[in-house]
């Protein structure tokens, strides 16, 4: 009997602790990276750059906002693409009002190297939400979001190729 007083007495302990702890990241860490996302799947920042990828089948290179229909907007096809960076935080800063609400949200900021089929280069920012919550470094993805906008942070135009006369 004093075995399983001092197993539940130790579980006990390790709960209170995990949520002191999830209690005071989710208050103290706004910003989370990396991040271990659980919960709805597809939310990881791999995952959704490889959708919009395929959704869209290229990106611009300009500021655009994704969900937006643009007769204008130009997308030109993704030859190669890398995540920089990928920085996660709730959209409300309060922490409390977060946990009180069923759908709170998470804004994603990913960095991303690019180069475009056309040989341009460049360095671009997806930003978006999803519904979760953040505890750095937990994250609780529940729901999927917009497709959302990109920013172009750096752009290398692509080489000019000039033919030379034959004589």
């Amino acid at each position: 009997m004093m075995l399983f007083r001092n197993i539940i007495l130790a579980l006990f302990s390790t709960a209170l602790i995990a949520g002191a702890l999830f209690f005071i990241q989710g208050s103290r860490n706004p910003l989370c990276q990396p991040a271990l996302i659980v919960g709805f799947p597809d939310n990881q920042a791999q995952e959704i750059i490889a959708r919009i990828l395929d959704e869209t089948g290229g990106l611009p290179q300009e500021d655009a906002d994704l969900d937006i229909p643009d007769h204008r907007r130009v997308l030109l096809p993704v030859a190669d693409w890398s995540i920089r960076s990928a920085v996660l935080q709730n959209r409300n800063p309060n922490f409390m009002d977060n946990l009180r609400q069923e759908d709170s949200k998470i804004t994603y900021a990913i960095d991303l190297n690019i180069t475009w089929e056309d040989g341009a280069q460049g360095i671009v920012q997806w930003t978006s939400w999803r519904y979760g919550l953040v505890s750095c470094p937990l994250v609780i993805s529940k729901g999927s979001g917009p497709t959302g906008k990109i920013r172009v942070i750096a752009l290398t135009p692509a080489p000019v190729v000039t033919q030379t006369p034959t004589p």
